[in-house]
């Protein structure tokens, strides 16, 4: 227990405070700004986002099974955050991105709930695993990026990549699948949760259908 421990304090201790840093600023600019995209309905920054909603509601439904869920979730944010690590190759892609999938979360929050819950959506136990999460993988794409920018190569890169790659392979994947798991869970207790409040009031309609009945 204390070789894994140290290991991750390894592993934590080697990434760039301040990269991260920069993408969860870049990506809360773009969370602010998604009530007003929102409102003023600028179609090109709304599409996808909509898009991948609206294919993820589709693809999982609260009453499939529970592994099928998962490995849905666990899929789609998996490959989203390497694509974040990977962005670095391009340059100023991952600074562009860190905005981007800020403005993403927070259109699909104003669509759905029509405002946006900060607080509340910071204090989403699943929020708390996945956010962390992207800004890491944000903050990797960004230190390749910045490599790039100073000395294009693609070889001289590879190292670079490779430490990446590593780190989402030892910390952020493991985080996105503990976050998927919870995830579901969540739903799954809101789906029975659901159903008991309904039965709930399915018996007391019939109580009070059999009390007025016995008082005619």
């Amino acid at each position: 227990m204390i070789r894994v421990c140290d290991f991750y304090a390894g592993v934590i201790g080697s990434l760039r405070s301040e990269l991260v840093l920069v993408a969860a600023l870049l990506f809360f600019a773009g969370l602010l700004s998604a009530p007003w995209v929102a409102r003023r309905k600028i179609r090109v920054l709304l599409w996808y986002p909509l898009w991948v909603w609206h294919r993820i509601r589709h693809r999982v439904q609260p009453r499939d099974p529970f592994l099928a869920m998962v490995l849905v979730i666990l899929s789609l944010n998996a490959i989203s955050l390497l694509v974040n690590v990977l962005s670095g190759f391009l340059g100023v892609l991952p600074f562009v991105f860190s905005c981007l999938v800020g403005l993403h979360v927070g259109v699909i929050v104003v669509e759905e709930t029509g405002r946006l819950h900060l607080l509340g959506m910071l204090l989403n136990p699943v929020a708390c695993l996945e956010l962390p999460a992207t800004w890491i993988s944000l903050s990797l794409g960004i230190e390749l990026g910045l490599f790039q920018l100073d000395a294009f190569s693609l070889g001289n890169a590879l190292p670079l990549l490779g430490r990446g790659l590593f780190v989402y392979a030892v910390l952020i994947f493991p985080l996105l699948v503990i976050a998927a798991f919870l995830e579901v869970l969540l739903i799954k207790w809101g789906v029975k949760l659901a159903a008991v409040r309904e039965d709930g009031q399915g018996l007391i309609k019939t109580a009070e259908k059999s009390h007025k009945e016995g008082a005619d």
